[in-house]
């Protein structure tokens, strides 16, 4: 979630300076957004928490337009950016030019505040429950299969989803399947409801309901995994990497990024790429210990 560029940090921090003449100001901006999704989410907490020590504050917040509901609780302005970043944490180029963020900093004196890296583990927070019950949802299975048109080595086949969905649809029958995620970076894949696009909040019902009723939430390692966990539903999802790398991502889903301590099943396959058998054995384990 750290929104300045590597190559570009100190000017960028030079144009917070500027827009920060009132260091206790009670307006307050945090932004903006153009990190990974993941991070965005733990700064949530963090920003709750600052805010709620700080009675009176006028809070704004800036993001991609699509993830208002994170913040909605605790910010009285949501302003939405059109900066083109896929996210500064996953080293994909092109970066956007200093110029766009300059233009969406404040400029009326509240002061910014710059969001955290958040590294491997969990920040002081006021983690909430994201997501409300939704009956229709009830007992779901949530696929986010992973589809981003960067870093694509840790792609899932299209073709491999679609065998890997029979086989669900199979295993859990009578359970309802359903895709989540943007329909720019996940696959809808078949025997599933296809609710990639939705609303945010929409999907974080979906997330909360399953998770409350006996479902789950299963897919690579994403920043929809980490939602997941933030909505109270349970995980399998693997990742790649050596064994330093894996035992980072386990960390994060089974103790630092899990606030409300869900099951996780954290799985490594080195390439990103594990065949249809292993994860279905991986599916057996998991349904096996949340007792399904």
């Amino acid at each position: 979630m750290v929104t300045a560029l590597a190559d570009n940090d100190m000017r960028i921090e030079r144009l917070r300076a500027r827009s920060m003449p009132q260091v206790n100001a009670s307006a307050v901006y945090y932004g903006p957004y153009i990190g990974e999704f993941a991070f965005e989410i733990m700064g949530a907490a963090v920003n709750r928490r600052d805010v709620a020590l700080r009675s009176g504050w006028r809070v704004t917040v800036c993001s991609r337009p699509d993830r208002e509901a994170l913040h909605s609780d605790y910010c009285t302005k949501f302003i939405g950016h059109d900066i083109d970043c896929p996210g500064d944490c996953t080293n994909a180029r092109p970066m956007p030019p200093v110029s766009e963020i300059e233009r969406w900093l404040p400029q009326d004196g509240c002061r910014v505040v710059r969001p955290r890296d958040y590294g491997d583990r969990r920040w002081p927070g006021k983690y909430i429950v994201y997501g409300k019950s939704s009956p229709e949802w009830a007992g779901a299975v949530v696929i986010h299969a992973r589809n981003r048109p960067y870093c694509e080595w840790r792609n899932w086949p299209v073709a491999k989803w679609h065998r890997f969905a029979r086989f669900m649809a199979h295993r859990f029958a009578g359970r309802r399947l359903v895709c989540i995620g943007t329909k720019a970076q996940a696959l809808g894949v078949e025997r599933c409801a296809d609710l990639r696009g939705a609303d945010l909040q929409v999907q974080m019902d979906i997330l909360h309901t399953a998770g409350a009723t006996g479902g789950f939430c299963l897919g690579e390692s994403s920043g929809a995994m980490h939602l997941a966990e933030h909505c109270g539903c349970p995980v399998l999802v693997w990742c790649g990497g050596d064994d330093g790398e894996m035992e980072r991502t386990a960390r994060w889903y089974r103790e630092a990024w899990n606030p409300h301590g869900v099951l996780a099943h954290a799985h490594r396959w080195g390439d990103w790429q594990p065949p249809l058998d292993a994860v279905k054995a991986w599916v057996g384990d998991f349904a096996k210990e949340r007792g399904l």
